[in-house]
C-alpha cells in the first residue's frame, strides 16, 4: 500500500505536467488534490516538494529510456524499418513533449547534482543507443542498393540533423498542428529527402 500510494502521487504530478508543461509551478495542494488526499499525507511519502519534483521526473526518463531499450527491431526492408523507427520517436516525443524540457540548460540547472547527472547519462545513452540503431538501418539501405555509403558518410550530419530534427519539430509543435498532421506522410518525406541525398 506504501508504495501503491508513492506511485499515485508520482503519477499525479506527471499528469500535472502532461496538462500544465514541466517549467510551470505545482503547489502540494494542488498535488493532493489530484491524488484526493491531504497535503499532510504526501509529506509521509516525500520530505519535500523538490524531492517530489526530482523523483517524478526521474520516473519519466525511466520510462521512455526503457520502451526506447526495450523494443524489438521491426523486420523488413531499409524502408519499413526507417519509418518504423522515426514514427515510434515521433510518439515518444509526441505523447512526452514535456520530457523534451527535461534537457534544457535551464530547467537542468534546478536539479541536484547528482540528478543532473543521471539525466545526462540516461540522454548520452539514448542518443548512443538511437545512433547505433539507425547505422545498422542506413548499413541495410546500403545493401539494398538504397544508400550510396560514400554520400551517406559525406552527409552523415544533415542526414542526422534530418532525423533529429523532425523529431523535435513534431514535440514542439502546438497539439493544433500536431493533432492535423499525417505523421505517415511527413515521415515518408523525410525517409525520399533522406534517399535522395544519399543515393
Amino acid at each position: 500500500m506504501l508504495l501503491a500510494r508513492k506511485d499515485e502521487i508520482l503519477d499525479a504530478l506527471i499528469a500535472i505536467f502532461r496538462k500544465q508543461g514541466i517549467e510551470s509551478d505545482f503547489t502540494m495542494s494542488q498535488l493532493a488534490k489530484e491524488v484526493n488526499i491531504g497535503k499532510s499525507t504526501i509529506y509521509e511519502y516525500f520530505k519535500t516538494k523538490d524531492e517530489v519534483l526530482q523523483q517524478a521526473i526521474i520516473r519519466v526518463v525511466d520510462e521512455a529510456v526503457d520502451s526506447i531499450h526495450n523494443r524489438e527491431v521491426i523486420e523488413g526492408d531499409f524502408e519499413k524499418q526507417f519509418k518504423s523507427e522515426l514514427y515510434t520517436l515521433f510518439n515518444i516525443a509526441f505523447n512526452s513533449r514535456f520530457l523534451l524540457n527535461l534537457i534544457t540548460p535551464g530547467f537542468k540547472r534546478q536539479m541536484k547534482e547528482n540528478h543532473r547527472r543521471e539525466m545526462t547519462d540516461k540522454v548520452q545513452g539514448i542518443s548512443k543507443f538511437y545512433k547505433a540503431r539507425f547505422m545498422s538501418i542506413f548499413m541495410k539501405g546500403v545493401m539494398e542498393n538504397k544508400l550510396n555509403p560514400v554520400l551517406l558518410e559525406e552527409n552523415n550530419l544533415v542526414v542526422t540533423s534530418m532525423v533529429i530534427g523532425s523529431i523535435m519539430n513534431l514535440a514542439n509543435a502546438n497539439v493544433e498542428i500536431a493533432d492535423n498532421l499525417n505523421v505517415n506522410e511527413y515521415i515518408s518525406k523525410v525517409y525520399v529527402a533522406i534517399v535522395k541525398l544519399c543515393n
